[in-house]
């Protein structure tokens, strides 16, 4: 074989060397994704199946009701509107002494008007977040919150995908949760639990089975090709 040939020959191979890393890393890549899916979903099937029946006590952290079971718990940070600082808008004359956190002191003249700061959510303490049956609870280091299915109206998540406000009818202000990387988790469960509260913990969990089922079925398998094969040859 000529030099040239020689040169072309592993110009080929180191080709389909190239080709056959990408490919590899791509298919890995989908089954890790996969695999997320698949022991979500398992995980979802044995908290459906274990839910009914209690009598109460205590799981993740939380005294459960008679009936209550606890499905699944993330750490979290409770998020409720805080007034921030406002400014004055106009002639003034003086200085704004800090006298403790949150309270400011203004010594002078103002011919100006004070515009409050807005109402922000805010992180005010930290702790977990525990979805059962009947609610989401809270429990931090300072406060505990829960916000009850039978009062639940509405819930948002931030656009980012990292908190969820949930919005109840005995509660004047919107609260809840900033969660991180473990918010689509947190919205699945939340769908669970008020599917078991309408329809029953044994229904969901067959359900849950039946996409758990149907998902392992759908597993990546790696592509083979004579490609390869063809260049090595």
């Amino acid at each position: 074989m000529s030099v040239r040939k020689r040169w072309w020959s592993i110009g080929r191979k180191q080709e389909a060397v190239t080709e056959y890393t990408d490919a590899e890393r791509e298919f890995h890549a989908e089954l890790a994704r996969w695999q997320a899916d698949q022991d979500l979903l398992d995980t979802m099937v044995y908290a459906a199946g274990n839910a009914g029946g209690t009598r109460g006590g205590v799981a993740r952290g939380v005294l459960l009701r008679a009936g209550e079971s606890a499905l699944w718990d993330c750490s979290a940070q409770l998020i409720e509107p805080r007034r921030q600082r406002g400014y004055y808008a106009g002639r003034s004359s003086g200085v704004s002494v800090r006298v403790t956190k949150g309270v400011w002191y203004r010594s002078g003249s103002s011919r100006g008007q004070y515009i409050p700061g807005p109402e922000l959510q805010t992180a005010v303490d930290e702790g977990r977040a525990v979805i059962t049956t009947a609610r989401v609870v809270f429990t931090g280091s300072r406060t505990t919150r829960e916000w009850r299915y039978d009062k639940l109206v509405g819930v948002d998540a931030d656009p980012a995908q990292t908190a969820v406000l949930l919005h109840v009818i005995n509660r004047q202000k919107v609260s809840g949760l900033v969660i991180g990387a473990q918010a689509p988790v947190f919205h699945s469960y939340l769908d669970i639990a008020l599917d078991i509260l309408e329809r029953g913990n044994h229904t969901v969990a067959r359900e849950l089975q039946a996409r758990a089922d149907a998902h392992m079925r759908a597993q990546p398998r790696p592509e083979t090709s004579d490609r390869n094969n063809h260049y090595y040859g």
